[in-house]
């Protein structure tokens, strides 16, 4: 056995420890024998061994601050893009293509040469968001162009005109008062127009 106070080796049985002096009671005696002795631990320096905790694990930063960072910025550029689509669609200069004609029901296109016109008798420019220029024999009008499927509303300073757009062939055709255009033709051919029920200037882009 070993003494409970000092580790040293001993006699079974022993009441005494010749090496430190102390008492050893039977009590002590029986828990050295079972291996369990808080004095020789102290002894051995277990007691003196500090605890450690775990460090705990570094919280995992959250995603979602950039996710909706990411969001926003594609819901600006779709934005963005729908503005300059809807905006700038129609920008360009569109030339002078000619005239259609509608005679009981029947439409007929007649080309400015056709006619004997200049293609630059009439003029028909779109600018940033469709601020349009609209001039027919020098008679200039200035507006906002609405393209609303087939339909096309130009207000212009002196009054509404109205038309049609036709994607495919990407033409605007504005229709024309007879009375204005009358200004342009003879007195003969000027009387001719009362047969027709409708007239529209064609542009081509």
């Amino acid at each position: 056995m070993n003494c409970p106070f000092c580790g040293a080796d001993l006699p079974e049985g022993s009441d005494f420890c010749p090496s430190c002096g102390q008492v050893i009671t039977p009590e002590q005696s029986q828990s050295n024998q079972t291996g369990f002795n808080v004095n020789n631990a102290i002894f051995n320096g277990a007691s003196n061994t500090s605890y450690q905790p775990a460090a705990p694990a570094p919280a995992k930063k959250s995603n979602s601050g950039s996710i909706i960072g990411i969001v926003v910025a594609l819901l600006v550029v779709v934005a963005v893009g729908l503005f300059i689509f809807t905006n700038c669609k129609y920008i360009g200069n569109y030339k002078f293509y000619g005239m259609k004609m509608t005679y009981m029901g029947q439409t007929m296109t007649f080309t400015a040469s056709d006619m004997g016109m200049s293609s630059d008798a009439a003029k028909l420019s779109v600018g940033l968001f469709n601020r349009a220029t609209f001039d027919f024999n020098g008679d200039k009008s200035t507006g906002k162009l609405t393209v609303k499927g087939s339909d096309v509303t130009l207000e212009g300073s002196d009054g509404t005109l109205y038309g049609t757009f036709d994607k495919s062939e990407k033409t605007i055709s504005i229709n024309l008062p007879k009375d204005e255009l009358a200004k342009t033709m003879s007195e003969s051919d000027a009387a001719m127009l009362e047969y027709f029920d409708d007239i529209q200037l064609v542009f081509k882009k």
